[in-house]
């Protein structure tokens, strides 16, 4: 679901495994009940029933700075643009030094990771040890 909330429930419905939620804003259908059987509370239209493929899970920080900053790309990525008629083939160079440079996170003193989904640290040590120099980070709009 794209909007923000909480599992309040699993279990089988109707002979299907559902997920029942508590959205963070009155977005949803229900209050906890599903044809008049009480599965979990919350305030009217804050409730939701959706099945496992409708969730986006949390992930951990430690593994979305990884991520983001760490993994290797090819030096040169190649995209193909078309628009039905004409394909047009583009050439991006320089990702190495882009990806030296993430690869230097612990000088970072600013990290933002707004809105991405993160919903608990990770390892703590290892975490500690990427972002040393870390002094502001923004993990607003998350989890």
């Amino acid at each position: 679901t794209k909007h923000k909330a909480t599992v309040r429930f699993v279990g089988v419905i109707n002979k299907n495994e559902y997920y029942g939620i508590e959205y963070d804003a009155a977005v949803g259908k229900y209050n906890g009940t599903f044809e008049n059987t009480h599965y979990f509370q919350c305030d009217e239209n804050y409730g939701g029933f959706v099945k496992q493929k409708k969730l986006i899970l949390g992930q951990d920080l430690l593994n979305a700075i990884k991520q983001k900053y760490l993994l290797d790309r090819q030096a040169v990525q190649i995209m193909h643009l078309t628009d039905g008629q004409l394909d047009k083939e583009l050439e991006f160079c320089g990702l190495q030094q882009v990806d030296k440079w993430h690869r230097e996170i612990q000088r970072m003193p600013s990290i933002g990771f707004q809105d991405n989904n993160i919903d608990r640290i990770g390892d703590i040590s290892q975490l500690q040890q990427l972002i040393a120099g870390c002094i502001s980070l923004d993990l607003s709009d998350n989890l």
